[in-house]
């Protein structure tokens, strides 16, 4: 039979005896839950009683459940019952003592300062410390404590409450009276701690005539302990995850633990390394049942189907939910017909990227049902809005609780697919959550449906969820779990000086020299390190084989082992088994028959001359030649798009220009410009941003209410205003296109084009204009590979004489020309290419710099039409950081592999 208590024996006997066993922990009431199994199937019984075995907060509500509440002392005195609070019950009483006492409003989180004072109180509970006397003391944290502690007090008094901190001491009067029966033995396991409180309990027990005993491990010393010193913490985590995974494979039967100092921070890394060195195809998502057992649990919040709970009540809590959540909810598993309705779902999401819209529930129900088929979704939203509009008002907790439960039915949550073992226990775990929503009705205040939400919300997130699992040879547990247990191998890592012992860290609502003078946890560093040599003592002994571990670096920090072990015998890593399993693609590329290989930076060549995309094609070949294959040739062009409040940029950039083309087609010159004073001029800009905005509300009435359409009409005039004058300081033009739409033959290609503006200039020659919102700068046209081609290529393919190129940059607080032209003056701050101090590219005229762009772009689109399609990002930050082909393209991965960039 598997050892895997370090007082299996004891423990057994006493359970064989009929004692009750009460452990400091729910992991050690597994492990002698299972102990007793292994012990029975052992003995030859298919079936046994149940074990009592019960954690110690376990233990105590049992013996409050079974006692009769009217013979108990504190209840006759005070006329009346006691009411035993629960934890969350207890905290949300704190947080009314904090919220309403006279220091509220200088707290930052009256939250967390009410949690920090639950603690206080249990403490001075378990020390016998009475918070009165700490109004004295000069802190005025713990003076402020001590009044919230009277507070808090009373209110207990006055409404016959019990709180968790109380209840040893209320079960141990019912004891010493003899109105509380108790078992006929009990036996206490894994306690290291045991303040004046528990001690009390413990007496109380006894004179109830009932046997209790503490069973205290009698440990030898570490003879087969040794230490091992790595470089950092991956290493450490990852040679340890090497050497669980080799003595698994010699031995699946043995019983091995992992102990880590910081589990909650390094427990992700630690499970990547071992998926790596036990389950490598676990990194790409298989399920599968891991050989191992990581103690760390995640919020409930978290789990997806109660991720998904939460959500659809948040979307009934606000009128016009965010788009993200309505994407979550068209796309979730656990609604209403998830997976019959699953297309036409999908298919009313690109509606609203596309239409830009942040809707309502009730516009959402509308477009379900008139143009999407989507009949059970539509009865949801039917149901839930109903629902709504009777919730309007203040509630209790507990009809709160109720409500929600009856909202997610009509939801149709969890869904109709068949769940699985995890998702039933997130459920059992959601009921019990609503259970203490609903026991919050103690306190008798009502709140409204955001309130009692955002309460349900955070009982979720500070609920620690752990699916119960089979079990596995492999623990990886924290040092406080891992005492009273027993391995055949055992690894204990992070036990570097800064860590082990831990430095103190007095509770700051109870005064310092009180902590040390009654010897409570954290108190001082005689009292950690006194502790921390305990469980040392203790977890040394809890395998035949034990390996205790240190980083030497942390960064550009040096660390030196703990002094609890510098004294071990030293080895090298490569003295412990190691096993190292290639990864999954090595393991897929050793199975693979011989494979053709193909060189992928060069695709199939084009079929016909005329391509979408326009000059963009250009532009994304010189950015990276994958970028233009994949955006335009196989149609990954642009990522879904995500409705945002207001307008985005380019739907700003976009009023501007129809804005702009209005203006221009009745100011055509200068002339008429320069003939209007600034009252009709002032007219011209009001009745044409008036125009464009009146049609934008007409497409978008969600977007442009009147405010809104107020704050846009006075940012377009007053950009208009700008601008103008930079129009009247130019020499003389007239405008003679607006919008031209063109199709251009560079190179191999035909291009449709669209140009913003065309003037004719006093010369009788032209000047190509591009409106740009945001900065814009004749740099971006250099180079073998240009940021910005277009204007180049409209300068190049034109039939008119182009004698200048010009981004007109429209933003607040800048409106100028900025450019390239063949002679000086052609717009406010643009100088002639031939007197340039450095001319772009070296070229030193006019005709030089076309030819230039012209042998450029016929390169580019070459290169395009032959299919060139190599990762190659001009700029690696810069070109991939606006790019959303990084997982299609892998240029994370061809970079880890050593391929050089181009460019």
């Amino acid at each position: 039979m598997t050892q895997r208590l370090l007082q299996q024996d004891a423990i057994l006997a006493a359970l064989a005896g009929g004692a009750t066993v009460v452990t400091a922990g729910e992991r050690l009431t597994r492990a002698v839950q299972w102990a007793y199994a292994e012990a029975q199937q052992t003995a030859g019984r298919q079936a046994w009683e149940r074990p009592r075995v019960l954690s110690w907060p376990a233990f105590l509500e049992q013996l409050w459940s079974v006692h009769d509440e009217g013979g108990m002392p504190e209840a006759r005195a005070s006329g009346g019952f006691l009411r035993l609070l629960s934890e969350t019950q207890a905290e949300s009483l704190w947080v009314s003592v904090v919220r309403t006492s006279g220091a509220a409003s200088g707290l930052l989180q009256p939250r967390a300062a009410a949690q920090a004072a639950q603690e206080a109180w249990a403490l001075c509970h378990a020390y016998r410390l009475d918070p009165a006397e700490f109004g004295q003391s000069g802190s005025a944290d713990a003076g402020q404590f001590s009044a919230w502690a009277a507070a808090y007090r009373e209110r207990c008094r006055r409404e016959h409450w019990l709180e968790p901190a109380r209840l040893p001491d209320q079960l141990a009067m019912g004891m010493r009276a003899g109105t509380l029966r108790v078992p006929g033995r009990v036996v206490f396991a894994g306690f290291h701690e045991w303040p004046p409180q528990l001690q009390d309990f413990l007496q109380a027990l006894r004179a109830a005539d009932c046997v209790a005993e503490h069973l205290v491990a009698e440990v030898a010393p570490a003879e087969n302990a040794r230490r091992v010193a790595c470089a950092d913490q991956q290493q450490e985590l990852r040679t340890a995850a090497r050497w669980a995974a080799a003595l698994l494979e010699r031995n699946p039967a043995l019983r091995i633990g992992i102990v880590v100092h910081d589990l909650a921070a390094c427990g992700p890394q630690l499970k990547r390394e071992l998926d790596d060195a036990l389950c490598p195809s676990a990194r790409l998502g298989a399920e599968l049942e891991r050989p191992y057992n990581l103690s760390l649990g995640d919020p409930l919040s978290g789990a997806p189907v109660i991720h998904d709970a939460l959500l659809l009540l948040q979307i009934l809590a606000h009128d016009r939910p965010d788009f993200p959540a309505l994407s979550q909810l068209l796309r979730s598993p656990f609604v209403r017909a998830a997976e019959s309705e699953h297309s036409a779902r999908l298919r009313l999401e690109l509606h609203l990227r596309e239409s830009g819209e942040r809707i309502s529930l009730h516009r959402l129900a509308a477009l379900a049902r008139t143009e999407h088929d989507l009949p059970e979704l539509t009865a949801a939203l039917t149901g839930v809005l109903n629902w709504k509009q009777a919730h309007g008002k203040r509630l209790l907790s507990a009809a709160w609780a109720r409500d929600f439960a009856d909202a997610l039915r009509l939801w149709g949550w969890p869904g109709e697919r068949t769940h699985d073992s995890v998702e039933h226990q997130a459920l059992d775990a959601l009921r019990g959550i609503l259970g203490e929503l609903a026991r919050l009705d103690v306190l008798a205040e009502t709140q409204d449906m955001d309130g009692a939400l955002a309460q349900l919300t955070r009982l979720a997130a500070q609920e620690i969820f752990q699916p119960a699992a089979p079990d596995t040879p492999l623990q990886v547990l924290g040092a406080l779990e891992a005492t009273e247990l027993h391995f055949d191998h055992l690894w204990i890592a992070g036990w570097s000086d800064d860590a082990w012992p831990a430095s103190p860290r007095p509770h700051p609502l109870i005064p310092v020299s009180v902590q040390r003078q009654h010897d409570m946890p954290h108190a001082g560093a005689r009292r950690e390190f006194e502790f921390a040599q305990r469980l040392t003592t203790h977890l040394l002994a809890a395998a035949p084989d034990v390996v205790v571990s240190a980083p030497q670096r942390d960064a550009d920090r040096e660390l030196r082992p703990s002094p609890l072990i510098v004294a071990l015998p030293e080895i090298g890593a490569d003295q412990l088994p190691q096993r190292t399993l290639p990864g999954y693609a090595q393991l897929l590329h050793a199975a693979a028959p011989l494979l053709e290989t193909l060189d992928d930076s060069i695709g199939p060549a084009l079929d016909a001359a005329q391509v979408r995309g326009g000059t963009n094609v250009l532009k994304s070949q010189a950015a990276c030649a994958f970028q233009a294959f994949a955006r335009y040739r196989l149609g990954a062009d642009q990522p879904l798009r995500v409705p945002s409040p207001g307008l985005d940029a380019a739907e700003r950039g976009s009023l501007l220009h129809r804005v702009l083309y209005r203006l221009y087609g009745e100011l055509t010159d200068q002339a008429a410009i320069l003939g209007k004073d600034e009252t009709a001029l002032a007219s011209v800009i009001h009745d044409t941003v008036t125009a464009v905005l009146g049609e934008a509300r007409g497409a978008q009435p969600e977007i442009f209410t009147p405010r809104f359409l107020a704050l846009e009409r006075e940012r377009l005039s007053q950009l208009i205003r700008d601008w103008l004058a930079q129009e009247r300081a130019r020499a003389s033009f007239s405008v003679v296109e607006r919008e031209l739409k063109r199709t251009v033959q560079i190179g191999p290609l035909q291009l449709h084009t669209r140009v913003d503006r065309i003037d004719r200039l006093a010369d009788g020659s032209y000047a190509i204009i591009d409106y740009k919102t945001g900065d814009a700068k004749p740099a971006a046209w250099q180079g073998e590979r240009p940021d910005e081609p277009q204007l180049p290529c409209y300068a190049v393919t034109a039939a008119e004489d182009i004698a200048a190129v010009l981004f007109a940059v429209l933003r607040p607080g800048t409106t100028a020309y900025r450019g390239l032209a063949r002679v000086p003056g052609t717009a406010p701050g643009i100088t002639g290419c031939d007197a340039l101090k450095h001319p772009p590219d070296d070229c030193a005229s006019w005709p030089a710099l076309l030819d230039l762009w012209r042998r450029v772009l016929t390169r580019l689109a070459t290169e395009y039409a032959a299919g060139a399609a190599k990762v190659a990002p001009k700029d690696r930050n810069r070109t991939c950081r606006v790019c959303h082909l990084a997982n299609l393209c892998r240029v994370d991965e061809i970079q880890a592999l050593g391929e050089p960039d181009d460019g």
